[in-house]
């Protein structure tokens, strides 16, 4: 598994967290987050520490801006690098079914994200 395939599920976790869900698929899914948030808070501060190394500044918006256009590409390209590590953390995907979800809705996209970390049977 990837950095990269972390940032993606991340959000759509977050989603997930926040449905009712049986006690036992409640539990799995606060385990999985657990372990993907540990993994997130280690990338995040690296990024932080890229950017800031590079003298780039977040704008309220969320978007960064640097002195100048080296220091963008340089910092873009450890940034890639970091997304393309391998993480060495063990996922066992959650399984759950439309009657775990209990008439609760997921996104398309949520489903895509989830690849890997979350089994929809």
């Amino acid at each position: 598994m990837k950095q990269k395939d972390i940032l993606r599920a991340y959000s759509s976790l977050i989603a997930l967290n926040a449905l009712k869900l049986p006690v036992k698929k409640a539990y799995a899914i606060y385990k999985l987050f657990k372990t993907v948030d540990t993994q997130y808070q280690f990338i995040s501060s690296e990024s932080k520490k890229s950017i800031d190394r590079h003298s780039g500044e977040l704008n309220g918006d969320g978007m960064v801006k640097f002195k100048d256009e080296d220091e963008c590409v340089e910092c873009k390209k450890e940034l890639n690098e970091l997304n393309d590590m391998d993480v060495d953390v063990e996922i066992t995907p959650v399984e759950l079914s439309e009657d775990d979800l209990a008439g609760q809705t997921i996104s398309p996209a949520d489903i895509y994200n989830l690849e890997g970390f979350v089994t929809f049977v």
